[in-house]
């Protein structure tokens, strides 16, 4: 894919099966949120836990670095199963994770982990 300004447009080319397309757009908007990067948000929480090295952020900042099921990476890259996320921190990892039905599908997978831990506890 590549991009060029040519007479007060904005042309995308990318390639199909071989073949070169384009599009020609007025504008382009920026869809990925207020602030894409993980490592310049103001929020106290994440913030602590990235400077602490509890977690770290992914491989583009979008979010933190964790497995496909929610837990997340520490700075010494260890899985740490004792933190899990869901939804937007995993952007990095799973892009497609900002909408409803993915969201509950983390939170139902997660739901389900905590009840087996305690299912696990209570027998023990």
């Amino acid at each position: 894919m590549d991009g060029r300004e040519e007479n007060g447009e904005i042309v995308v080319s990318y390639s199909v099966d071989g073949d070169i397309r384009e599009v020609r757009a007025a504008r382009v908007i920026n869809c990925t949120g207020p602030n894409p990067d993980i490592t310049s948000i103001d929020e106290p929480l994440s913030r602590a836990l990235l400077r602490r090295g509890l977690v770290r952020p992914d491989a583009l900042s979008l979010g933190f670095d964790a497995t496909p099921l929610g837990e997340l990476i520490d700075g010494d890259s260890l899985v740490d199963e004792r933190f899990l996320t869901l939804g937007p921190p995993l952007r990095g990892i799973l892009y497609e994770t900002t909408a409803v039905p993915e969201i509950a599908a983390q939170a139902h997978s997660i739901a389900l982990r905590l009840a087996a831990l305690q299912r696990e506890a209570c027998v023990a």
